[in-house]
């Protein structure tokens, strides 16, 4: 599978796989992640800005799914998470439990249906994702 870009739509709650630019429709935010995020710390601090977090942001992962599944603060208008490469350590259970946290709060905005939040990752990591993901 790798290689072929995939909509959301084919791997429901998941990952976008392909280049930014590929992207369905606009997006009212884009929160650009980039490349060489090696630290949790460091990437929940990314999101939090890149996303305008409220200033009650607790910065660990609980907050993290939290706020990914309400948004209230933002303009009304489709997401758009698009990351450079995939963040964390290869083989760190904090790069498992960040993909797990995008594909329900993806999952939890495609059943609410008022906002769409999509999730882009490089092509070349679709085959690590879906084992870390078990899909």
């Amino acid at each position: 599978m790798t290689g072929k870009t995939l909509t959301p739509t084919e791997f429901p709650g998941g990952p976008f796989f392909g280049p930014p630019e590929a992207l369905p429709g606009s997006a009212a935010l884009v929160a650009e992640i980039p490349a060489s995020i090696r630290s949790k710390q460091k990437l929940l601090r990314v999101l939090a800005h890149q996303l305008q977090f409220p200033a009650y942001f607790g910065y660990n992962w609980d907050a993290l799914e939290e706020c990914l599944r309400d948004l209230s603060w933002l303009p009304a208008g489709d997401v758009q998470i698009r990351h450079r490469d995939l963040p964390l350590p290869p083989g760190s259970p904090d790069r498992h439990t960040y993909l797990q946290i995008l594909c329900a709060a993806t999952a939890c905005w495609n059943e609410l249906g008022s906002r769409a939040m999509l999730c882009q990752l490089p092509a070349e990591v679709e085959t690590e994702v879906r084992t870390l993901l078990g899909g």
